[in-house]
């Protein structure tokens, strides 16, 4: 079993990065994400500047926290999140893999679905002003079933 830790350094100044419920944090020590501690987490997804973070568990389910001023948290609001959140609209899918970009997020299935939500550029099957979704939204994207490689989204525009 795993254990998730945050190296103590708040880079999102107190809106919840660290996942551990303080604020204000630059000790640089280490900090146990103890609400992830009853999950097996596989991977953690980090935004490239640090302000949301978005953990995979080996049983597919995914919690966010940290920054969520476009939704890229998953959770169907804009609150910060300062503790790990489980996002809930996936709870029926089994993920596979996840990436976080910048004020978006994207996960795979193992029926090789494609969700996307957050801030993002336009998608051929969303409408053209639909550049924002709070909660995970499908793509008409298939990739072949139970293929699950890394997933990068940078930009989506």
């Amino acid at each position: 079993m795993f254990q998730v830790f945050a190296d103590g350094i708040d880079y999102s100044r107190s809106e919840g990065l660290l996942g551990v419920g303080q604020t204000h944090s630059s000790s640089g020590e280490l900090l146990q994400i103890t609400t992830l501690s009853n999950y097996v987490v596989k991977k953690v997804a980090v935004n490239s500047y640090g302000l949301f973070a978005i953990a995979l568990t080996y049983d597919g389910q995914i919690l966010s926290w940290g920054h969520n001023s476009f939704g890229q948290l998953g959770l169907g609001h804009r609150m910060h999140m300062k503790i790990p959140q489980l996002v809930t609209a996936l709870t029926c899918s089994f993920v596979c893999d996840v990436s976080c970009g910048v004020t978006h997020a994207a996960a795979v299935t193992t029926l090789g679905e494609l969700f996307i939500w957050g801030h993002f550029g336009a998608l051929d099957d969303l409408d053209e002003d639909q550049f924002m979704t709070m909660t995970p939204k499908k793509v008409r994207f298939y990739l072949w079933p139970y293929l699950c490689t890394n997933i990068l989204f940078l930009r989506l525009s």
